[in-house]
């Protein structure tokens, strides 16, 4: 069985694609993987030796208001069994095509 992943924050059109890809994996009969990625600077992500690419953290970089929003997102989705919420951290863009390999394409 394969995937969907799909960025989300707390944007109008991060809701909508949230919403779409739920639906998407339903009648597909998919599991679906939401990622959340704060910003870190790529000179500061450089120094730690992240490069820019998503690496998972609890806390780090999301602070406790902004992960339970984050969270409240992704549970009005209602999501079935198998699904999850990732937090991540680095250059948003390129994090999450790092996290989009392997995935199902989208399908319009």
């Amino acid at each position: 069985m394969s995937e969907i992943v799909v960025g989300l924050d707390l944007s109008p059109s991060a809701r909508a694609a949230l919403h779409w890809a739920a639906e998407q994996a339903r009648a597909t009969g998919q599991t679906l993987r939401a990622v959340h990625v704060t910003h870190v600077v790529s000179a500061y992500g450089m120094a730690l030796g992240m490069g820019g690419m998503a690496m998972s953290t609890e806390l780090e970089g999301v602070d406790a208001l902004d992960r339970e929003a984050i969270e409240a997102v992704f549970d009005s989705a209602q999501p079935d069994a198998g699904w999850h919420l990732k937090f991540a951290s680095g250059e948003v863009a390129s994090s999450l095509v790092a996290e989009s390999i392997g995935a199902s394409p989208a399908r319009l």
